[in-house]
């Protein structure tokens, strides 16, 4: 039996010649932040005017945040780029943001401790994930455990969270044009409510928590056991 970090991951152990029935879907999971002793946002935000993004991950060619800011140097309006990290590729990627006059709406913070990461994250309206590939990409789960939608692009393993519009939207790898317009959707939704933080973070709690995860694996291999694989669904399908 196998464990495969996502349906992409399923597809690769089945090409590489394992039985389907016995590659299970599985994946890649966080704890689930307590919001009072990080003080994350639980309620509102004040600025309404100004839709915030997020990107955290290295700045290299693989995790394609040079797409992110492609796409918004097309979409006029208030919002706001939060880029958290660094990398080879920064320099370029400033350069761009210069030439294009983003650079009010677009701020860097450089790499930052694990807690305030969270708390940015948790004060954004959506994170992006434009990775070109990513066997999951963690800050999907860390995103959604704190009520943030979430931007993710078709090859990150991550985007089997993305189940409804609830938790976001998934666009075609290295589409710039599939970028910018689910970002343009988003942004026309408005800034993030507490309601929908709320549902997000519920969502979590059931599907993607370590408890959650701890008791599909459970099921998994008591399936296995009994040669019923392919009876077993992974939490966040089931929880929608």
């Amino acid at each position: 039996m196998v464990l495969a970090a996502g349906e992409l991951g399923r597809q690769w152990w089945c090409n590489a010649g394992f039985h389907p029935a016995q590659v299970v879907t599985f994946g890649y999971f966080v704890e689930i932040p307590d919001s009072g002793a990080l003080g994350l946002v639980t309620g509102d935000r004040e600025d309404t005017s100004v839709f915030r993004v997020i990107y955290v991950g290295s700045v290299n060619h693989p995790k394609a945040l040079d797409l992110v800011l492609e796409a918004l140097a097309d979409i006029d309006g208030d919002w706001m780029l939060d880029i958290i990290g660094s990398g080879p590729l920064e320099e370029v990627c400033r350069s761009f943001v210069a030439a294009h006059g983003m650079s009010a709406k677009v701020h860097w913070h450089g790499n930052r401790p694990n807690d305030e990461v969270i708390r940015r994250i948790a004060a954004s309206d959506l994170l992006v994930l434009p990775s070109r590939y990513d066997g999951w990409g963690a800050v999907v789960n860390e995103a959604l455990a704190v009520g943030t939608p979430v931007l993710v692009s078709s090859t990150c393993g991550a985007k089997d969270l993305v189940v409804t519009d609830l938790q976001g939207e998934v666009f075609p790898s290295e589409s710039v044009h599939g970028l910018r317009t689910a970002l343009r959707r988003r942004m026309a939704l408005g800034p993030v409510k507490c309601e929908q933080r709320e549902r997000i973070r519920a969502w979590a709690a059931e599907a993607i928590s370590p408890g959650a995860v701890a008791e599909y694996l459970i099921e998994v291999i008591r399936r296995a056991k009994s040669h019923q694989l392919a009876k077993v669904t992974p939490p966040w399908l089931l929880k929608v």
